[in-house]
């Protein structure tokens, strides 16, 4: 059975005007990250995992009162995992090595940047007495033919944070 043009506007038409009073989702800009040390850009990223923290929980008992009882403990900042497109040696390779060597000074304090699509900062956070903790390239399959991008992935550890 074949309808007719007609008959199709007459279905189509109201579905049509529902979508347009519909509300809309939010378009979300992708974002990227960039990495600061001292003013000076050591890149951006795609991707990244933290910052956050942590409180730890202390429970106690007041006395004879069954009912344990609950104080923030100690503050807990988690690690950065940074990954973007390898193109060349990277900073981070020499500063895992100074890690590595027991090098003094090899704390540095960084600043986190986070970007909108355009590129404009929307948020930024400072990073105290960091120090790279892993580095690595990886690849889907490192076989050097086809497409594939090698990845270069630092797991930074940090002391402290604060959003600026």
């Amino acid at each position: 059975m074949t309808l007719s043009p007609r008959i199709w506007k007459v279905i189509l038409i109201p579905f049509a005007a529902l979508a347009l009073i519909a509300p809309k989702r939010p378009d979300f800009p992708r974002s990227s990250f960039r990495l600061e040390l001292e003013g000076s850009s050591l890149g951006s990223f795609t991707s990244l995992e933290g910052p956050g923290l942590a409180i730890e929980i202390v429970e106690f008992r007041d006395g004879s009162d069954p009912i344990p009882r609950k104080l923030p403990g100690r503050t807990t900042w988690s690690n950065l995992t940074l990954k973007r497109g390898f193109v060349s040696r990277s900073f981070f390779e020499t500063w895992i090595h100074q890690v590595r060597e027991g090098t003094p000074d090899f704390r540095k304090n960084l600043s986190l940047l986070i970007l909108d699509g355009r590129g404009a900062e929307i948020a930024r956070y400072d990073l105290f007495r960091c120090w790279p903790a892993s580095w690595k390239l990886s690849s889907p399959e490192l076989e050097g033919k086809g497409t594939d991008v090698v990845i270069e992935e630092v797991v930074i550890a940090v002391e402290r944070l604060e959003r600026s």
